[in-house]
């Protein structure tokens, strides 16, 4: 259910821009015939009903998922609006108010969304109700209608004129309604009938009935009741002359007040904005040749840009930072028939853009230095779950030649010297640039732990490696046979290379450890121990 509410939640969002287009085009086209945006709302209907679009790179609908689907489940909640602004300042607020509590098996959002869900299905309940019941009590009202000719009925208990049904449509008249002012009405009727306004209308409140909780949604519907309206008495005028136009608009203000029958299922002759919909017929003229092609345009143009879905967005890489991955991945390239696979992870501490001369040509090269400090791994796959062949980490500095598209080509690749030298090499070579720098670079563990913890995630997503398997052997080792008068923090100093595993498994071991405790599989000691490193990994 919770799944349902998402997708349309989704659904919603993605349709309420559509609605917003609408709203807007409906002012330069107030002048067009309104069957027009008569179609703008039947799209906006379609957009709503189909749960699937294409995609397309004219779309201009920022996001068509804004709530992921994992989203209940997310450890850090977030949204994809399509827009920055609303991420970074909706973001942050989920994150800190949503997240899971690894002391409590109940996750807050798990349980809202399960509520607001079951309050939608309660809504939507209520409203099927009211349409149901309204249909049948004012069908009932009408046993006693006394049929006139053909589709046409006459009762004693009609106030204003309305068809009901939607598979044989009916045309009900108040009694005591001269001749002259019943042909209008019924010119006005029988258009409804004739633009299938029986079928548009119903389902546009079964599609209201889904999305109640969307305001923008309630406003698409009632500017729909209005349009059809407009459009039917735009065609029962078509072929009507001036004094015709003022008998039916004198029509209109006759039953424009006073008791209405309910705006649902029926199509009431004085529905709507009475004195606007009187305007238009006294001021209406047959549309030209031109405002029909801008119309077909419009609509063209709106489902284009509103009916399809934003093509995913390939992130944009840096590419000076492809280009310090390559080289470091090449420089330290480990060619032995034992590695399965080579990773890196860089943090660049500084970068420093400059220019040299070409010996041969004699042209300016622009070039950048990288300062950074680099981690590099190579494994095999032999034995669960891989084994660690090579690994090093170390400050490098990689200087590149910028060619005119903005490519880099590597120049040199320099590692401090050994030993004695290390220091005095380190500081020679970040001269140039502030002190602090420099330090950084000496402090060889400064970004080891998250620098191995990145070498970590790209070798088990390479490998397929099961995390979950892992760290319950790393967490049995652990736990097997502890000394029951030893605490949890000396439980793991008692095993320091398992704890530095499941450090190193980071993401890994949170998901594992939050799941043990959501679903009361660990308790005791195993518990606080597990809540011990999780304090490390994440500072809850």
């Amino acid at each position: 259910m919770e799944a349902v509410f998402l997708k349309l939640l989704n659904m919603s969002i993605a349709g309420s821009w559509m609605i917003f287009a609408v709203i807007l085009l409906r002012f330069p086209l107030k002048k067009a015939p309104r069957w027009v945006t008569c179609v703008l709302w039947g799209l906006v209907g379609i957009r709503l009903i189909f749960p699937f679009s294409i995609e397309s790179i004219l779309s201009l609908i920022p996001s068509a998922q804004t709530i992921p689907e994992n989203f209940v489940h997310m450890e850090q909640p977030a949204i994809s609006s399509g827009i920055d602004v609303v991420n970074q300042i909706m973001n942050p607020v989920l994150s800190r108010q949503f997240a899971p509590d690894p002391a409590s098996s109940a996750d807050p959002l798990q349980i809202i969304t399960y509520i607001v869900s079951v309050i939608w299905l309660i809504g939507m309940a209520l409203m099927l109700l009211y349409m149901v019941c309204s249909f049948f009590i004012l069908k009932a009202r009408m046993r006693t209608a006394v049929r006139v000719r053909g589709n046409i009925w006459q009762s004693e208990r009609v106030r204003s004129p309305f068809v009901l049904g939607m598979i044989r449509p009916r045309i009900y008249l108040p009694f005591h309604m001269s001749s002259a002012k019943m042909k209008y009405v019924i010119a006005h009727e029988k258009a409804h009938i004739r633009r299938h306004d029986h079928w548009t209308k119903p389902i546009g409140f079964l599609v209201l009935t889904v999305y109640w909780f969307n305001p923008a949604i309630w406003a698409a519907y009632i500017l729909l009741c209005r349009d059809i309206e407009v459009a039917c008495d735009e065609s029962a005028v078509r072929n009507m002359g001036v004094d015709e136009r003022k008998s039916y608009s004198m029509t209109l203000l006759s039953f424009g007040s006073g008791h209405h029958t309910p705006a649902i299922c029926p199509l009431a002759f004085g529905e709507g904005n009475i004195r606007q919909r009187v305007k238009n017929v006294l001021n209406y003229k047959k549309p030209v040749l031109w405002m029909l092609i801008a119309a077909v345009i419009v609509c063209t143009a709106v489902a284009v840009c509103f009916m399809t879905n934003p093509k995913e967005k390939i992130q944009k890489v840096d590419a000076l930072e492809v280009a310090v991955k390559e080289a470091i991945l090449e420089y330290w390239k480990d060619d032995r028939e034992e590695v399965d696979f080579q990773c890196e992870s860089h943090v660049t501490l500084a970068e420093l853009s400059g220019e040299r001369t070409n010996d041969k040509t004699g042209k300016t090269i622009e070039t950048k230095e990288v300062y950074a400090m680099v981690c590099e791994q190579s494994v095999s796959y032999d034995e669960e779950p891989f084994t660690l062949v090579g690994a090093s980490s170390m400050p490098a500095v990689l200087s590149f030649d910028v060619a005119s598209d903005g490519s880099y080509k590597l120049t040199d690749y320099w590692v401090p010297q050994d030993g004695d030298y290390n220091e005095s090499s380190i500081r020679e070579r970040f001269a140039a640039l502030p002190p602090e720098v420099a330090e950084e670079a000496l402090d060889t563990q400064k970004y080891a732990v998250s620098q191995i913890q990145d070498c970590y995630m790209q070798i088990v997503e390479h490998g397929g490696v099961d995390t979950d398997r892992v760290i319950e052997k790393l967490f049995d080792v652990i736990m097997a046979s502890p000394d029951e008068t030893l605490s949890p923090q000396d439980i793991i100093q008692a095993h320091p290379v398992e704890y530095r595993e499941l450090i190193f498994y980071n993401d890994y071991t949170v998901q594992y450890i939050r799941s043990k405790i959501k679903e009361d599989k660990v308790s005791g000691t195993e518990a606080e121990v597990m809540r011990r490193i999780l304090a490390e990994l994440t500072g809850e």
